[in-house]
């Protein structure tokens, strides 16, 4: 897992499965004290191409899953847009566990 920094307040949380693999879905685990109320996440198989997944707002931390449906992913990114600056709701993001489920290959 690697946070790739935009900003101080808009960032990105990259995870790399180390191999491309069949997700089913995705679980993110935001902290209920320090949330981004308007974020989207992508996946990429090669890290040069990535597809938007997902756009959310909210106004709360919280677990939100994200079916993929089997799609073909090698890399995860959470990115930040709100809060963009101090004292708006959320505070910062902050992201206490992610849930990434793959398909089982039968051989």
């Amino acid at each position: 897992m690697v946070q790739l920094e935009a900003d101080f307040w808009g960032w990105l949380y990259e995870i790399d499965l180390q191999r491309i693999a069949p997700v089913r879905q995705v679980t993110v685990h935001f902290s209920p004290t320090g949330f981004a109320t308007h974020y989207k996440i992508h996946c990429s198989a090669d890290r040069q191409h990535w597809e938007t997944i997902a756009e959310r707002r909210t106004d709360k931390g919280e677990s939100v899953d994200f079916d993929l449906d089997g799609k073909n992913i090698r890399y995860l990114r959470i990115e930040s847009l709100l809060p963009n600056g101090p004292d708006q709701p959320g505070g910062q993001m902050s992201i206490a566990d992610v849930d990434i489920f793959t398909e089982i290959q039968q051989k």
